[in-house]
């Protein structure tokens, strides 16, 4: 006698890829460690690329402010300060008519030190412009470099469906992005056979793409309005 043993069944059917994957491990008991990984793989490369490309807002000059030391300008302005305001405290006890001579003996000592600190405070705050920019477009490049090396790398394992070439045509490339760049610069083999493949990491791009483009849309909108 024959028994009959039913078996979980997907219903995912998409045009295979991912979907075909969780179809498989949903008909077996052990959970497909290495699809998770590439998942949580193109999900870093998805952020990273988003705050590279200000998709998402991310502001790095306090982020660095975090992990920076003091010039020594900033230690010698900090001094200054400290100068000035002992100098300030002595004068408050001071009067300018009947202490004449020290009261304005200290007001030229802060004076000098005023004019200093300000001197000080210009150079500090082109300097602090500069190390900032300079920081920023490093982090933007660093975090661009490994999104991209994180996206090809689980891009073609991470396929969302396939739709007609002529479905979204000129911009197919944008649906299987960075492998499509890859391919027509010569790095990759990608053969279309008439469809175009959507990735994961495509995908959750134009997502936020779209978000962003209505929250600034919202934003104007808001604007006008009041």
């Amino acid at each position: 006698m024959n028994t009959i043993v039913d078996e979980p069944v997907c219903d995912a059917k998409m045009g295979g890829g991912i979907f075909e994957r969780f179809q498989s491990s949903c008909s077996t008991s052990d959970w497909d460690f290495t699809l998770v990984l590439n998942v949580f793989e193109c999900l870093i490369s998805v952020i990273s690329f988003a705050v590279a490309s200000n998709l998402i807002g991310f502001d790095f000059v306090k982020f660095l402010r975090l992990f920076r030391r003091w010039s020594p300008d900033e230690i010698e302005f900090r001094r200054l300060n400290l100068k000035i305001a002992e100098i300030s405290k002595k004068m408050s006890v001071l009067s300018p008519v009947n202490d004449f001579a020290q009261y304005f003996k200290h007001e030229r000592v802060r004076n000098k030190l005023v004019d200093e600190q300000n001197s000080l405070s210009q150079r500090i705050s082109q300097d602090a412009l500069l190390r900032s920019f300079k920081l920023t477009m490093f982090f933007r490049a660093a975090l661009f470099l490994i999104s991209m090396a994180l996206a090809m790398h689980v891009g073609d394992r991470l396929i969302l469906l396939r739709i007609s070439e002529n479905h979204f045509f000129p911009f197919n490339f944008l649906l299987h992005f960075p492998g499509s760049v890859t391919s027509l610069l010569g790095f990759q083999d990608y053969d279309t056979d008439g469809q175009v493949t959507i990735s994961l990491f495509s995908y959750l791009l134009m997502a936020l793409f779209v978000r962003r483009v209505y929250t600034n849309r919202k934003k104007d909108l808001e604007k006008k309005a009041a």
